[in-house]
């Protein structure tokens, strides 16, 4: 597939307006005053008004009781250079903590070496602990509350027109089919052979296609995601034998690190190897299944996009495709990168399993009290990648059945196609993603098409399949018939019932409504 040369020529989105004008408000109100971000800010998490949380934050301590506490002050400093390197499974605790739970467990799991370090040598350990768990809250509001940056991301997901939605999913595809064309993501790359896609893969994880994407008019937000909320770190006043030897990172560095390494890394690679996998697995010229997605009576595209969009979930079920992150990354061994040529860290470069289970600072799997490797638990991530993965899925579910339908609306008016003719709907040359997956809907129905002719036979010599039931013994038992699809007894009932519609089309004016098939 060629890549498409639309560079840069997106449709403005219509609420982006608004929220500039948002934006110019709240800066001029914020400003640069620290205790005015930090009052605003926890009048906003008071309120539990948190686009990604399902239970409100607490507020932490206030810009005045901190300022007047040492101690909550040194907590504050270690809890940054903590966050400078927090994991996704440690991000999920951190978000019980923030709510109020204070549960040994909880408070191990989302605090970072450095608190359980500094608390045993501290003079005031409840002043320290505040001043490290407001940090903390104001990192989870930065990412997951309102505001934050999976809100803001998501935001901008859902102002996606369709048509910059397909422009998303064709650009990332032909990014991706580059140096993953020919390849079969399910199994791990030979040692010695694959150096240059290993190495291509890295490139992926560090800089890859999501942190450069620009969605409709927004700056890419992997890398452009601006935090307006409070930064205790500039209110932090130690003498110098307590803080002279603490790195001097703001709380702001900690949570653009998180967004612009972990975050992106993780959904650059994942999305994009599981993209070529979905291509490689599911968009194949046999996988019939995809006949019985639904609404295939209709060839009105803005009703098959709103049927999409309302039964997404249900439909992605049914196709087979994994939706969390961990489910991903467990059925794509090319992305275990240990051993493979030019891999200079193989530790670090086995993302699989470091998307996989939880590792310790020699990389290495923790393991729970059953001896089991911790899964990681990705929380409010998993639904930010499946809220991805929908929106990528949808111009490929609404090609393909729109065109499927096109398809046999045309069989059954004008029957077989014919010679030197072809109607619109068929590409024979396609260019982009979803103009192959419209290609394959009507390599789909074509491949049926002489069902038309055996259905006609039958029916006018009195032997037709008078119920779906029927049908089905006749396409296991027929040769001709079983021919077309060997597979067909395990194919799910909506794909059988199209195939079934298509048998009755050429005679279906002169059956009673109630022996005709629907579909």
């Amino acid at each position: 597939m060629t890549t498409n040369e639309r560079t840069g020529h997106k449709t403005k989105s219509s609420s982006e307006g608004f929220f500039s004008l948002v934006g110019s408000m709240a800066s001029k109100l914020l400003g640069e005053n620290t205790f005015a971000k930090s009052a605003i800010a926890a009048e906003r998490v008071a309120n539990g008004a948190h686009s990604s949380l399902d239970r409100p934050l607490d507020t932490g301590l206030a810009l005045a009781d901190f300022q007047l506490t040492k101690q909550s002050q040194l907590g504050y400093l270690i809890a940054v250079k903590d966050l400078m390197a927090v994991t996704f499974d440690q991000f999920t605790f951190m978000i019980e903590w923030a709510m109020g739970e204070q549960t040994p467990e909880i408070v191990n799991r989302a605090a970072g070496p450095g608190y359980h370090d500094y608390l045993r040598q501290v003079d005031d350990s409840q002043a320290f602990t505040a001043g490290y768990r407001t940090a903390v809250i104001h990192f989870v509001h930065a990412i997951a509350g309102e505001g934050g940056f999976i809100p803001e991301f998501e935001n901008q997901l859902d102002d996606l027109s369709f048509e910059q939605t397909e422009w998303l999913v064709n650009d990332w595809f032909d990014h991706v089919d580059q140096y993953l064309h020919g390849i079969y993501p399910f199994q791990k790359l030979a040692s010695t052979a694959d150096g240059k896609i290993a190495k291509q893969l890295i490139d992926e994880y560090n800089f890859g296609f999501l942190s450069s994407y620009q969605f409709g008019d927004n700056s890419p937000i992997l890398t452009h995601y601006e935090y307006r909320g409070p930064d205790f770190t500039d209110e932090v006043h130690l003498p110098a034998m307590m803080a002279g030897t603490l790195p001097e990172f703001q709380l702001t560095d900690a949570i653009h690190h998180f967004i612009s390494v972990q975050v992106a890394g993780l959904f650059n690679l994942l999305l994009s190897v599981g993209l070529h996998a979905f291509y490689v697995k599911t968009l194949t010229r046999t996988n019939y299944d995809w006949l019985g997605l639904p609404l295939a009576g209709s060839v009105d595209a803005e009703k098959i996009m709103k049927a999409v969009v309302q039964n997404e979930a249900t439909i992605i079920e049914k196709v087979g495709i994994p939706t969390s992150i961990s489910a991903v990354a467990a059925a794509l061994p090319i992305l275990d990168l240990h051993g493979v040529a030019t891999t200079r860290n193989p530790e670090n470069q086995n993302y699989q399993r470091q998307f996989m289970v939880v590792l310790d600072n020699r990389h290495q799997p923790q393991i729970n009290v059953l001896g089991e490797p911790m899964p990681v638990n990705y929380g409010v991530f998993d639904q930010l990648f499946f809220h991805l993965q929908e929106k990528l899925l949808q111009p490929i579910f609404v090609r393909y059945i729109l065109v499927r339908n096109q398809a046999l609306q045309y069989f059954r008016e004008h029957g077989h196609f014919r010679d030197g003719y072809l109607p619109a709907f068929v590409i024979s040359n396609p260019q982009s993603l979803t103009e192959y997956v419209g290609a394959l809907a009507v390599i789909h129905v074509k491949h049926f098409e002489s069902l038309m002719d055996r259905g006609m036979d039958d029916h006018t010599n009195l032997t037709v399949a008078g119920s779906l039931s029927s049908f089905n013994h006749l396409m296991r038992v027929d040769e001709q018939l079983s021919s077309l699809d060997p597979d067909y007894e395990h194919r799910p009932k909506q794909t059988k019932r199209v195939l079934y519609w298509l048998y009755q089309s050429q005679f279906a004016a002169s059956l009673p409504a109630s022996e005709r098939v629907t579909i």
